[in-house]
């Protein structure tokens, strides 16, 4: 479904004036899509207990992208008001910390569907000492930077405060919530070195603080609008079972002036290499094929024939292990077109130079 929603609307996004409104929504799709994509990455990776590899990041640009993601699905009723007061740094992933500003964000807008009212987020940066840290928090003295999300809501009831952080509690009817939202938000907060607290009064609104170590180092770099994308005129054989997936393929490597033919099974693949030997450069090739494995596949192909490998989950793949069985290099779904088309320009380059 993502490799749909990403694939198209970068093809389309491809095609659009920069100056257009057409241009800017398209992106905001894309970066919806890019952060339902790593949501997915994320929960396989819990899935396998595989750490994740914190960088510095500017809260602030998450709290910002958030907020339009979540401002378009708000009622009228409902306004927004931000105060960014920091760009500094913490050391996290970004992902996690775009679900606790999303969860808090859902959280607050939800106390207000019924009477509208403001949803009020700030980023500032904060000083605490030993004294004003509670002996129950394990929290080392420094800078913080403290995310604030607060509602106008019906606030939280004193009978159930205690056990709002707990997993799958929620007084949302039936069907409007797992309970899980707030309990995620305070795993990520305290992986993080950080803490989560709140103040809420009936009838007036709650109030969350999220605070986070703050930390000196470059912002993790993310590409602006990489859709200049590098090009060639090699000829490609892409191979996968899903229709949707090689047809986007197909078109995006056309327009970067490739040479492209698909297939939709191991065996037609391996007819088409057997028939055209000297016709095609490089092979794009899914791990599950409906006729047999990835590796399989490979495994027939002529041993000079570099291979991409387009897998459903690439964590914690071995290269060397990948060398031995001739595929070059993976990608993962859903793909992204500069990831694929950067990757396919670079192994075929070395092809040529080791020639």
């Amino acid at each position: 479904i993502l490799s749909a929603v990403i694939g198209y609307a970068e093809l389309t996004l491809m095609d659009t004036p920069k100056e257009s409104s057409t241009h800017d929504h398209l992106k905001q799709i894309i970066s919806a899509g890019m952060r339902a994509k790593e949501l997915v990455n994320q929960i396989l990776t819990f899935s396998r207990q595989t750490e994740f590899d914190p960088k510095p990041i500017q809260v602030s640009v998450i709290v910002k992208e958030a907020l339009k993601l979540i401002s378009a699905s708000l009622p009228p009723t409902i306004k927004v008001k931000q105060n960014i007061q920091s760009d500094g740094l913490v050391m996290a992933d970004a992902t996690q910390i775009h679900q606790v500003v999303m969860n808090l964000c859902t959280n607050a807008s939800h106390a207000m569907l019924d009477e509208g009212g403001v949803l009020r987020v700030g980023v500032s940066e904060v000083q605490l000492e030993k004294n004003q840290i509670s002996a129950e928090v394990d929290l080392i003295p420094g800078r913080f930077i403290k995310l604030t999300v607060g509602d106008s809501g019906h606030g939280i009831p004193t009978e159930v405060r205690d056990n709002v952080f707990n997993p799958f509690f929620t007084t949302k009817k039936r069907g409007e919530g797992t309970g899980m939202g707030l309990s995620v938000t305070h795993g990520i907060v305290k992986r993080y070195g950080g803490k989560i607290d709140f103040d809420s009064d009936p009838g007036k609104g709650t109030v969350f603080r999220v605070y986070l170590p703050l930390v000196t180092g470059d912002p993790m770099v993310q590409a602006e609008d990489a859709y200049d994308l590098p090009n060639g005129s090699e000829r490609i054989l892409a191979v996968d079972e899903n229709e949707v997936q090689v047809d986007i393929i197909k078109k995006t490597l056309e327009k970067l002036g490739y040479e492209v033919s698909i297939q939709t099974s191991g065996q037609g693949a391996l007819n088409l290499l057997q028939s055209q030997a000297d016709a095609i450069d490089l092979v794009i090739c899914s791990m599950a094929l409906p006729d047999f494995s990835g590796n399989t596949f490979v495994a027939k192909v002529n041993a000079d024939m570099p291979v991409v490998l387009i897998a459903e989950y690439t964590s914690g793949t071995d290269p060397e292990k990948l060398e031995d069985i001739r595929i070059k290099g993976t990608i993962q779904k859903p793909l992204v077109m500069r990831d694929l088309a950067a990757l396919i320009r670079k192994i075929l380059d070395d092809v040529t130079e080791t020639k």
